[in-house]
């Protein structure tokens, strides 16, 4: 835009101008902003130059809110609100008589279009409006008809209220050749927001130079920046054939520094002559920009064009651009900076004015809690609200002056110059922790550079005048006052390592690079391990690198320790684990189908590439071969389960392996003819087919059946077929585990008659007497009747299906002839032998087992007796207490051979002809036993024949704290005759007699069962007679182990129920029967001890327990030399082992005599020694509360009879 009058002006326009604009001028003149809020009137505009349309003030339609399209407020000419004029006169071009009717308006080529808001609305002051959307708008334009000319020049101009239209969205859009096209404007001109109110009036000029590109219709569009901008006016201006003429030029903006939240520090005075517009500028155009601060800030520079300049003034020559200018302002005094920084007042939201807060702006308070309070915020150009330390921290570093170093400090002011305002900053240094230095006391530092920064503050750097080398471990900082008052010094930040450990993860034989961090101190930093290791082929450089290729795998720590250029020192512990180099597919690969291609990428971590792969060892399945590369591909041609190794070497020969399994599906369809099928006959053959996972599912892929049929999805064909021929078709089997799939092409012939039968081959299996027999014969060629003959004795068939079933009763071998016919004819005869084998003899006989506690027995377990017979029969006997059931049947050909139910639950016995020994079970219980081998004539158990006797004792010693248990010790003795049978007698812990008939097992085994409680208890378990090496019987061990449970029961004596409890069985040979003259394992004659333990026994004041007696040369116990309060009584049988006695026990509180308590043991030898006897007695207790003597309980306990090897 020109700045003087275009002489293309008529002398009205150019008086117009001048009245429109001279306030304007001269209120520009001196001050920093060109506000003005009139249009600019092109010169081009004058004597019909533009083609012209003008909007202003919009009128409201009868509707309130509305989506307005060309609202009204197009000035036609001498019509309207206004003459139709601008404010030079010049009238608006753009309406034309459509119609040449006077008495109708004329019509605009233009229009103004809102399309953004739908509830925009005209305002009362003649402004579209929306409260909560962003108005949008778009002006399209059209030339007059009787132009043929391009479009040049096109200036389109708005004013708005308190704010601009967002200049970004102004553009001017045209089609050509079907396409849209964009441009944004070439020159601009803009008024500057003043007061954001909605009455301001704001203009924004834009200009575009179409020259050249042939446009004629085209369209402008804008928008608001956001929502609640009035929009009052608009002006459009375009020259169609005439060359460009810039009527418009670039924009000045302009900022200040430092940010302040409320109002600015100061602004920036154009300084333009009288004639400037101030809204644009033009290139080449020279100004000298001037800052004015606020009262009490001070104009320290400029920011322009990226270069930082001191000075209150900066001269500028307008450049082809639009440009940015800062002006930097500095405060004089903490309450000036305080207003500005801390004043959030704002009369639309009604925010509280922290500065007028003391708890918040006041000097001392650490606002933003970073450490440095709001006074030292203002000294080091800071920000109050947000913790900012790496800004306002000072920052050590190492000067170099003439090859020296010296120890630096870089710290921030507010840009004042020192002595100009209230901030006194001061460096002081120290060396290894001694006293603090600075300039006020001897010359300590000087000044080297102060850099005004972009932003208003100023980096000072200060060095020692004392060279780095004559320092041990300095420190620095910056004391501080404002007004007088100090604060606490600013130091830098301290060196702190900032890597945590543990490291990034390392692969042996890859490339590994890693930065251990510091900060704070002085750089440079040097680093080094003091302690630990780091990873094969890790170093630390003295840069803080950990680098290398590691070579070995693990987790690997160690101290690394940075110092800096002060020598200060810090140090840190660190971890890194070390990764293994390894081929990192699956060791199973994916199941695969035969015939198929296949590539399997081997991949691997660690190492370094390139790499080799290979295949050292075990078999590749035919078909398939691994590349160096890295492929393992192939047509596999064989199924299977196949392992084998790869290994893979990379650049610098470093090897791993990784066995593979792999399983290949080889699926076939078996390819045997199909049977033959008739029509009208019933027709049903199952297809087979092997490899994969079963069920198979099978489909017609292709083809069909004969008439009549269908393929089940389990492959079995069936059906009555109608029609007769052959067909031809295709199956598909598809395979469970992995669904994999084969086919099949089959043939099926359909025959009008049936064929003669033949017979398939028939092998009968091996018969036993007793066991169920069952057999089919088949034949093909439909056969309609069976002829079978020859059968043994016992065994029946079936004419219709060929079934033989029954039992024989007897060995035999017999010829079976077997026939097949239909109506077709009679097949020929077939001769097949039948054996009926007899039964192993280790099937045959008695046996004997015991079944554990169950449900079945009631928790008694069970003594099973088995016997059976040559015939296969077999009669079985099951004894639970005092209960014995029976029950018969014939044994099974297989295992288990028993199947039978018993007193409502199925026993199943398993029998081992080769070992004599079953086992199976009895409803949930386990039973296992063994058949009776032994004959008193030819088969005698000579070898464990005799006398013998065992103790049964507590197996769990936790058992010993339970008083509802007795803690006395069973005993038991038997004899085993010739024959191998035997009766164990014997007295539990609680004196219960114990009665057991068994056998003797092959290997010595016993299985002992005896009801207790009147049938309600048990105690029951397998013994072990073990003969002895040399054969001598003398001896013979038994051991074993046994359960007993008990009961409710009535009496003194443990009446309450216990669960089964776990015994163990121990004893030996005594004598070769029960009459003696006399046993085995009596004590010698000596000395003797006579024990009693637990049955609260511990409690009387009556020792009974005697370690003195003796034993002598007639096997008898002599107690007149021991000291016997107790008062034993014991007599031995010493041609049976067995033993009685009795004691006595006197209390004294409460006054009790228990006389006569009674014991009972036996002699028994033990895998201890000493141990010669053990028994048990049963002992009334101590009354308590309200119990008398004979109310008491009594308690078992045990009898011991020991003699010690040497005193």
């Amino acid at each position: 835009m020109r700045r003087i009058l275009s002489p293309r002006l008529s002398s009205k326009a150019a008086l117009s101008w001048c009245a429109a604009f001279g306030l304007s001028f001269l209120s520009i003149l001196g001050v920093s902003h060109a506000q003005d809020g009139t249009f600019i009137i092109p010169s081009i505009r004058a004597e019909g130059g533009t083609d012209f349309a003008y909007w202003d003030l919009f009128k409201a339609p009868p509707t309130i809110n509305y989506n307005y399209q060309n609202p009204p407020g197009l000035l036609p000419p001498d019509e309207g609100n206004g003459p139709g004029t601008d404010g030079a006169g010049n009238p608006s071009t753009v309406f034309v008589d459509h119609d040449d009717n006077p008495a109708t308006p004329d019509i605009s080529r233009t229009v103004l279009i809102q399309n953004g808001a739908t509830d925009a609305f005209i305002t009362s002051s003649g402004a579209i409006y929306s409260f909560s959307d962003i108005v949008r708008f778009e002006v399209p334009y059209q030339p007059p008809a009787d132009s043929s000319d391009e479009v040049t020049n096109v200036i389109f101009q708005t004013q708005t209220g308190g704010s601009r239209l967002n200049v970004n969205s102004v553009q001017l859009v045209y089609v050509q050749g079907g396409q849209s096209h964009t441009l944004t404007p070439s020159f601009r001109g803009m008024d500057d927001p003043q007061t954001g109110a909605f009455n301001e009036r704001i203009v924004c000029a834009f200009q575009w130079d179409l020259t050249g590109l042939n446009i004629r219709d085209f369209k402008v569009v804008f928008a608001a920046p956001a929502a609640s901008m009035p929009l009052w006016k608009a002006q459009l201006d375009v020259v169609i054939g005439a060359s460009f003429h810039q009527e418009l030029g670039y924009l000045l903006a302009t900022r200040s520094r430092p940010f302040t939240r409320y109002s600015r520090p100061g602004t920036v005075d154009k300084n333009l002559p009288l004639t400037s517009d101030g809204r644009y500028f033009l290139e080449g155009e020279e100004l000298t920009l001037l800052g004015d601060p606020e009262s009490g800030w001070r104009t320290t520079g400029w920011v322009y064009d990226g270069t930082v300049t001191r000075g209150s003034s900066l001269p500028v020559t307008f450049p082809a651009n639009d440009i940015t200018v800062t002006a930097l302002f500095a405060p004089t005094t903490y309450a000036l900076w305080r207003t500005l920084m801390f004043n959030h007042r704002n009369t639309v939201l009604g925010a509280e004015d922290d500065y007028l807060n003391e708890s918040i702006s006041a000097s001392g308070i650490d606002a933003d809690e970073d450490g440095l309070n709001n006074a030292g915020e203002y000294v080091f150009a800071g920000d109050p609200y947000e913790a900012d330390p790496e800004r306002t921290k000072p920052q050590m570093l190492i000067v170099g002056v003439d090859g020296i170093d010296y120890l630096a400090l870089r710290y921030r002011t507010n840009g004042l110059t020192p002595g100009d305002g209230d901030v006194v900053q001061t460096v002081r240094v120290s060396d290894n922790g001694g006293p603090w230095k600075d300039n006020s006391t001897e010359p300590t530092t000087l000044t080297v550079v102060r850099d005004l920064q972009s932003d208003g503050s100023e980096l000072v750097t200060e060095r020692t005048i004392a060279p780095l080398s004559s320092f041990t471990a300095a420190s620095m900082d910056v004391a501080w006052s404002v007004g007088g008052m100090a604060g606490a010094p600013q130091a830098p930040a301290p060196l702190e390592i900032l890597s945590t450990s543990p490291l990034a993860m390392a692969r042996v034989g890859t490339s590994y690079s890693r930065s251990i961090a510091a900060s704070g101190g002085v750089e440079p930093f040097a680093w080094e391990v003091t302690t630990g290791q780091t990873p094969p082929g890790l170093t630390l450089s003295a840069g803080g690198i950990l680098s290398g290729i590691p070579t070995a795998t693990g987790e690997y720590t160690f101290t690394a320790e940075v110092s800096d250029a002060a020598s200060h020192r810090e140090e840190a512990e660190f971890t890194i684990t070390v990764l293994p180099y390894e081929i990192t597919n699956s060791a199973s690969l994916a199941a695969h189908q035969t015939g198929e291609s296949t590539i399997i990428f081997l991949n691997v971590s660690g190492g370094t590439g390139p790499y080799t792969w290979s295949q050292p060892s075990g078999d590749l399945p035919a078909g398939m071969q691994v590349s160096p590369d890295g492929q393992l591909f192939g047509t596999p041609t064989e199924g299977g389960h196949f392992e084998f190794t790869i290994q893979v070497e990379d650049s610098h020969h470093l090897t791993t392996n990784k066995t593979f399994t792999w399983d290949l599906i080889d699926l076939q369809i078996t390819p045997d003819p199909l049977p033959l099928a008739v029509s009208g006959t019933a027709y049903e053959t199952t297809l087979s087919a092997s490899g994969g996972g079963s069920p198979y599912t099978w489909t017609l892929a292709s083809g069909s059946l004969p008439a009549g049929l269908q393929l089940s999805p389990g492959g079995v064909i069936s059906g009555t077929p109608t029609t007769v021929g052959i067909a031809n078709f295709t199956v598909q089997v598809v395979e469970s585990s992995h669904d994999f799939a084969s086919t099949q092409s089959l043939s099926l012939q359909v025959a009008a008659t049936k064929p003669v039968p033949v017979l398939n081959p028939v092998s009968f299996p091996v018969a036993y007497p007793g066991a169920d027999f069952a057999y089919t014969v088949t034949a093909s060629g439909y056969p309609e009747q069976f002829i079978i003959t020859g059968l043994p004795k016992g065994l029946k068939y079936t004419s219709s299906t060929g079934a033989i079933f029954g039992r024989t009763s007897s060995p035999s071998v017999s010829v079976v002839q077997i026939r097949a016919v239909n109506s077709g004819g009679t097949s020929a005869t077939l001769s097949v032998p039948l054996i009926v084998k007899p039964l192993p003899s280790g099937l045959v006989g008695n046996f004997t087992g015991l079944a554990s506690r169950g449900t079945a027995n009631e928790g008694l377990g069970s003594q099973i007796g088995l016997v059976t017979t040559t015939t296969g029969a077999f009669t079985v006997k099951v004894k639970s207490g005092k209960t014995t059931k029976s029950a018969k049947g014939f044994l099974a050909a297989t295992s288990p051979q028993v199947q039978v139910m018993v007193n409502g639950s199925e026993l199943s016995l398993a029998l081992n002809a080769e070992t004599n020994l079953i086992s199976g079970t009895y409803g949930s219980a386990e039973v296992d036993g063994w058949r009776f081998i032994w004959d008193k004539k030819f088969n005698p158990a000579s070898t464990r024949e005799g006398y013998y006797s065992v103790a049964l004792d507590l197996a769990d010693e936790d058992d010993l704290a339970d008083d509802s248990i007795p803690h006395g010790v069973g005993f038991a003795t038997f004899s085993i005759l010739p024959a191998g049978t035997l009766k164990v007698v014997g007295k539990t812990a609680d004196g219960q007699a114990l009665t057991a008939s068994t056998t003797l097992g092959p290997d010595g085994e016993l299985a002992v069962y005896a009801a207790l409680y009147g049938g309600k208890g048990s105690l029951f378990g397998r013994w072990q007679v073990a003969a002895s090496a040399d054969g001598l019987f003398i001896d013979n061990h038994v051991t074993g182990a046994a359960t007993w449970q008990k009961p409710l029961t009535k009496g003194r004596t443990y009446p309450d129920a216990f669960d089964p409890i776990d015994l163990t069985i121990e004893g030996g040979y005594l004598a070769p029967t029960a009459k003696g003259p006399i046993v085995l394992g009596l004590p010698e004659a000596g000395s003797v001890d006579v024990l009693f333990e637990s049955a609260g026994i511990e409690a009387s004041n009556t020792a009974a327990s005697i370690t003195d007696a003796v034993w002598t040369e007639n096997d008898t116990v002599d107690f007149s030399s021991a000291s016997n309060p107790a008062k034993i009584a014991m007599k031995v049988n010493k041609a049976n082992g067995s033993i009685t006695g009795s004691f006595s026990l006197t209390e004294t509180s409460p006054p009790l005599i228990r006389k006569g308590v009674k014991f009972s043991g036996q002699i028994v030898r033990l895998s201890k020694g000493e141990v010669k006897a053990a028994g048990w007695f049963l002992l009334p207790q101590i009354p308590g509360g309200n119990e008398t003597a004979k109310t008491t309980p009594i308690y078992s306990g045990a009898f011991l009879l020991k003699q010690p090897e040497a005193r």
